[in-house]
């Protein structure tokens, strides 16, 4: 049997809100000895996506790294930056 090869990039998507993507990321994390990066985070309270997996896993803060976009309305990427009418660039 061939060992499994696991990437050395990972992405988690979800279609909703509280689809369980942060806890997923939270487990591949440190489960794998990773570092964690959320490009765009929409909705920052009672905070971001970044801070609550560094708290569940414990990692040190050298690990997460920091957003490119920070946007305060809780929706799609899309739409939090249309309301405030910031153009997300794809290719940071």
């Amino acid at each position: 049997m061939t060992p499994l090869k696991i990437p050395s990039e990972l992405f988690v998507a979800g279609i909703d809100t509280d689809a369980g993507k942060s806890l997923v990321a939270a487990i591949l994390t440190a489960g794998l000895g990773g570092n964690y990066w959320k490009p765009v985070q929409a909705g920052t309270t009672p905070h971001t996506d970044t801070e609550w997996v560094q708290e569940v896993t414990g990692l040190p803060k050298q690990r997460f790294f920091s957003e490119a976009y920070k946007l305060l309305l809780p929706a799609s990427p899309h739409a939090a930056a249309e309301a405030e009418f910031i153009d997300i660039n794809p290719n940071l």
